[in-house]
């Protein structure tokens, strides 16, 4: 057994172990450490102390990434959730610490090749990984700001990525379906990217079975290929499966992210509601970036339908 494994097997019995100097200290609860396992742990001490060591430093050394204040950029015409749609982190509200954890990820070539995002509906996770698949295979080389410009970026925001396969899990829950999308994973991209990203939404509607078959890809995922998860119900995500990834949760955004959110689109679209309004708004929304940005459509469409038109006119 590889120390890996053995690290892998105790994380999943919620045996705690860390480095004290040369001592290996563990905490586990009663009746868990077999006399098996103990034998394991004294045989790979040096090496397990060596990659807890190796994990402190790289923690020790971690850049610390600056987020400046967020941005709208309009992308086309349509429904505002749709046209202020973040494509790079500059562009997110809120989820401080997820943006610089992944933004630090892209910038440095170190980012995760499997993650998990967990969190409400309406967030930013299926947004996240949009970004974080333009990122990996844009043009200008792997960043948090692409470019939105080149044909790799474009490909993403327009679906028809050959790197990019985003799957919604509820049309995707047998594990023959599973096997089917993860069978081809070891090919390059067939559109000349660097990297090959594969989306599973709403992950907690697969089948055990269907999360057992992401098992194998996950723990042995090649260089080439990132697995994004998303899931609004991460208790029913399978527990070996989700220590296999990098876990972010996306928490709803505050009351002022929201405001800043909408005040912000609203001066892009040189709309001036009511500050009532807009309090409405932040209280319906629930947190929700998303729901703030449909409540704004519908309200623009109500109280400024009549200016709107006739500025189109003009």
């Amino acid at each position: 057994m590889k120390e890996n494994e053995l690290i892998k097997i105790l994380s999943d019995l919620d045996i705690r172990i860390w480095a004290e100097g040369e001592k290996l200290r563990w905490n586990a609860p009663n009746g868990i450490v077999t006399h098996e396992i103990l034998a394991h742990m004294k045989e790979h001490k040096s090496e397990i102390l060596a990659l807890l060591k190796a994990k402190e430093i790289g923690e020790e050394t971690m850049v610390e990434v600056s987020i400046s204040a967020p941005q709208v950029v309009k992308r086309g015409l349509g429904d505002l959730p749709s046209v202020y749609r973040p494509c790079r982190i500059s562009e997110v509200y809120g989820q401080d610490e997820i943006k610089k954890a992944i933004a630090h990820g892209l910038d440095t070539g170190t980012l995760a090749h499997v993650l998990l995002f967990q969190g409400v509906s309406g967030t930013g996770k299926t947004t996240m990984a949009r970004i974080v698949a333009m990122g990996l295979n844009c043009e200008k080389g792997t960043t948090s700001e692409p470019c939105c410009e080149c044909d790799f970026c474009k490909a993403v925001l327009n679906g028809n990525s050959f790197a990019f396969q985003e799957f919604d899990a509820a049309h995707l829950p047998g594990v023959n379906n599973v096997r089917g999308v993860t069978g081809d994973l070891c090919a390059a991209p067939m559109g000349g990217e660097r990297k090959r990203i594969v989306l599973f939404d709403e992950c907690h509607r697969l089948s055990d079975p269907a999360q057992a078959a992401l098992l194998k890809p996950t723990e042995d995922v090649r260089e080439h290929v990132y697995v994004i998860l998303c899931t609004t119900e991460k208790e029913d995500v399978l527990k070996p499966l989700q220590i296999r990834c990098m876990q972010f949760r996306f928490n709803a955004l505050s009351d002022e992210e929201i405001r800043t959110l909408l005040l912000d689109v609203c001066a892009a679209e040189k709309l001036d509601p009511h500050p009532a309004l807009i309090e409405n708004m932040i209280a319906e929304a629930k947190g929700m970036a998303r729901n703030a940005l449909f409540l704004l459509q519908e309200t623009r469409c109500q109280v400024f339908g009549t200016k709107t038109r006739r500025t189109k006119e003009d």
